[in-house]
């Protein structure tokens, strides 16, 4: 959340879904916002080509 708000200078509010990769594209977070809480998706894939 750290992240989204002080990089991407946005409020995390409930609703919101972001979404960052890292520069090999083969991690993928995914940080959704609701009510008083989140969730956080963490996928890690060696496979991936890309995206």
């Amino acid at each position: 959340m750290l992240l989204v708000a002080d990089t991407l200078h946005k409020d995390p509010t409930p609703g919101q879904l972001f979404v960052f990769r890292n520069k090999k594209a083969d991690k993928i977070r995914m940080l959704y916002c609701e009510d008083n809480r989140f969730w956080l998706l963490y996928k890690r894939n060696e496979n991936w080509k890309g995206l």
